[in-house]
Formats: C-alpha cells, sequence, structure tokens
C-alpha cells in the first residue's frame, strides 16, 4: 500500500503522526499522570487532618503553623490544625470555630496553641494551652468519650460544661510583646499564675497529681510552680463585673447558643446578678418594743447594690441616713452587718428625752426570687430577704430609753 495511503488510513485511526492530536494526547496523558498522583497522594477514603476555622474579630491576629518558623498575619477563614500557635497583639480578637461548634476565643494579648483535635462524632477532643493572656470557652455537650481540655502552668482543665474562662497572667512588672518567631515563643516568661473560671457546667482541674472540681460561680488558681489552689466562690455581682464574661454571654446570646433561657431554677437565682438600684419594702413580722413600730407596720427604703473587684456592697437607706454594707455571698445568700450610729431616744410624743441614748446595728440577709435572661446571664427582678435592727441603750440614758429589736421581711421587685 502507497505510504501516503497507509498515514490517511492511521489518522483514521488516531495513531501515528505529529500534529495537534499528539498535543492533545500528552495533555490527556499529563492529566492522566496528574490524577495518578493524586491518588497515590490521597486515596479514596483517606481521613483528612482535623481543623478548626479561624474568625478575625480585629486585626492583630498571626499564626504559627507547626513546621514553620515564623508568626504570619491570620485571615478569616483559615484553618488552623493540630500543634499551630494563635496570638492576638493589644488591638487583636480572634476566635476559632470547632466542627461541632464549640469555641474558643482569644482575648487581647494572648497565646493559644492546639494540641489536639478530634472532630470524630463520639470521640471529639479538643486540647489547648495558653500560655499568656485569656480564653473564652463555649463548649458543645459532651459524650463520655469526648473531652474539650485547657491547659496553663502545666495544670489541665477538662470541661464537661458549657462556658468557662482560661486567664494565665505574666509575672507582675512584665508587659507582654508580641512574639514573631518560635524560637521567641520558646523563651517567653512563663505565666506567674492561671485562674479557670467556671461559668456553667462542670470543671475538674488537675495539677501536680492534685484534682480540683470548680463548680458553676467558682474560680482555681494554679500558680508559676502548678499548684492548684482550692476552688473560690465569686459572688455573682463580682462575677458578672467582668467585662471578658459579659461581653462573651452577650456575643453568645446574640449567637443563640447562651445557656439562659425560660423560667430559671432554684439554682440558676443563686446566680443571678442583683447590682443597681432597687425601692424595698420592710414589714414588721416581730418587734419589742422598738421605736414606735408594731407588727404588720411598713417602711419602704431605697437599697443599691454595688459589685466589684473588692466585693459587693448595699448602700441602705435608714431611718436617719444612709449606710453602706459590706456583704458576703454564700449559696445564693448575700448577709452583713452594719453599725447605724447613736440615735436619739425619742418620747411617745416625739420630744427627744435624750440626745444620742441609744446605739442602733443591724444585720441583712438578701437574696433574688426571680430573674429574667438578659444579655445571656440571669439578672434578677425579684429580692426577698430579711433585716433585724436592734437598739441598746447608751450607758448614762438613765432608763428613759426604749431599747429592744425588730425583725423585717424585705420584698422587692423591679
Amino acid at each position: 500500500m502507497p505510504r501516503r495511503k497507509r498515514e490517511r488510513k492511521a489518522e483514521e485511526r488516531g495513531v501515528g503522526t505529529y500534529s495537534g492530536r499528539w498535543r492533545s494526547t500528552a495533555v490527556i496523558a499529563a492529566g492522566a499522570l496528574v490524577a495518578s498522583l493524586c491518588l497515590v497522594a490521597a486515596p479514596a477514603g483517606a481521613a483528612t487532618k482535623p481543623t478548626g476555622t479561624l474568625t478575625v474579630e480585629t486585626p492583630g491576629v498571626t499564626v504559627l503553623k507547626q513546621g514553620t518558623s515564623d508568626f504570619k498575619k491570620g485571615k478569616s477563614s483559615q484553618k488552623v490544625g493540630i500543634g499551630d500557635t494563635i496570638q492576638t497583639d493589644s488591638s487583636g480578637l480572634a476566635q476559632i470555630t470547632f466542627q461541632d461548634g464549640s469555641l474558643t476565643r482569644l482575648d487581647h494579648d494572648t497565646i493559644f496553641t492546639l494540641d489536639k483535635l478530634n472532630n470524630t462524632t463520639g470521640k471529639r477532643q479538643v486540647d489547648g494551652t495558653v500560655s499568656a493572656g485569656q480564653t473564652w470557652n463555649r463548649v458543645q455537650k459532651l459524650s463520655e468519650n469526648e473531652t474539650f481540655q485547657q491547659k496553663g502552668n502545666g495544670a489541665t482543665a477538662t470541661t464537661v460544661g458549657t462556658a468557662f474562662v482560661t486567664k494565665c497572667s505574666l509575672p507582675s512588672g512584665t508587659a507582654f510583646t508580641a512574639v514573631k518567631t518560635k524560637k521567641q515563643l520558646k523563651k517567653l516568661q512563663k505565666s506567674s499564675k492561671c485562674d479557670f473560671t467556671l461559668v456553667d457546667g462542670k470543671l475538674r482541674l488537675t495539677a501536680l497529681g492534685k484534682t480540683v472540681d470548680v463548680n458553676r460561680g467558682q474560680s482555681a488558681t494554679v500558680d508559676a510552680a502548678g499548684n492548684a489552689g482550692n476552688p473560690v466562690t465569686v459572688p455573682p455581682d463580682v462575677f458578672y463585673n467582668n467585662q471578658w464574661i459579659l461581653t462573651n454571654l452577650d456575643l453568645d446570646a446574640k449567637a443563640g447558643v447562651a445557656e439562659v433561657k425560660g423560667t430559671p431554677t432554684a439554682e440558676d437565682l443563686k446566680h443571678a446578678r442583683i447590682d443597681g438600684p432597687w425601692s424595698v419594702t420592710l414589714t414588721v413580722t416581730s418587734t419589742t418594743g422598738f421605736r414606735d413600730l408594731t407588727n404588720g407596720s411598713v417602711k419602704t427604703r431605697a437599697y443599691t447594690f454595688s459589685g466589684s473587684g473588692g466585693g459587693v456592697t448595699l448602700t441602705a437607706q435608714t431611718a436617719n441616713g444612709s449606710v453602706t454594707i459590706p456583704l458576703t455571698y454564700a449559696d445564693g445568700v448575700y448577709s452583713g452587718n452594719a453599725d447605724l450610729g447613736l440615735q436619739n431616744c425619742e418620747l411617745d410624743n416625739g420630744s427627744v428625752s435624750v440626745a444620742n441614748g441609744i446605739h442602733t446595728t443591724q444585720t441583712v440577709s438578701i437574696n433574688a426570687t426571680s430573674a429574667i435572661p438578659a444579655a445571656g446571664l440571669w439578672s434578677a427582678n425579684g429580692l426577698g430577704g430579711t433585716v433585724n435592727e436592734t437598739a441598746d441603750q447608751v450607758a448614762g440614758a438613765a432608763g428613759q430609753c426604749r431599747t429592744g429589736s425588730a425583725t423585717f421581711a424585705l420584698t422587692s421587685s423591679r
């Protein structure tokens, strides 16, 4: 057969030419090779590495990826995985969201490393370490074999609850400086203490062989040597004076994941915030001739509660002025006592028989009786309790002063 005829036959079969068909065949072959390589690198059914998703809330967030030596600018929707370190500077705020909806938020000047991560249902695990700063952790319901843990100063906090805070403070006088390299991260000065605070649920803290169970509304501290202290109950009006807690409760509430909703339980009322002004009604339930009081008589007074790092105080209106009473808190009840000072002894007609003839003291015991959800926390809208006043005769009053005591039932609503 003539050569040209053989070539035409070959073209019809699609072989043996140096035209564009070869290039097409080469491209197909190369594509097949790439696909083959991909199959070798990631065979069907191979598990992908678990990750969380970073959200940069405000600029100033950097990420040190595992296996790299320098921190790089963090970006929203960036995936972070095991061994990655996320850092915020003095202006930065960040959030890591995990596949089950659990999350960790980083405050300003915070360094957080993701140590372990498993997104498999029934085996979920999130382990992280706070080297400096503070985090907010909102945890979805876990099964028996699932864990959400956070470390600080060598201690491990394991939660079966829903929300907790880890705060690690640098030694006094040491200012936080954002690190830029893995080498600098390793040289970061160890925290002087780490506080683990439980907003809701249960938290178990393990440090140097000691186990501490932290309950709702409590905080436990681990010192620089890794020793864990006993849990301390924080009064709600001090607890909820913490701006980091307030901000995150509000954010969670707006995202629809707040645990405060519906009607509060008796336990919820123990953790309700009562701060601010109240108009209270004091009804006499018993009296022993004190002043002109009789059983069932009513007094109306203005009370104001204030919470701060120093504790909770009550500024209470009295019969002849006002007094500020430091309050203690235990199992949902605020209590305190005050010296109301010296008062005049008055006759039935209201005239003064002896100036400054009696010395009066007062004790209070107050608790929330009802509450409503507000920005992710319980805010009391009803109070109950008792107030006791006692009047003792001052020496030299010559028996002209009517001493005694009175007990009032306190009620209030707003």
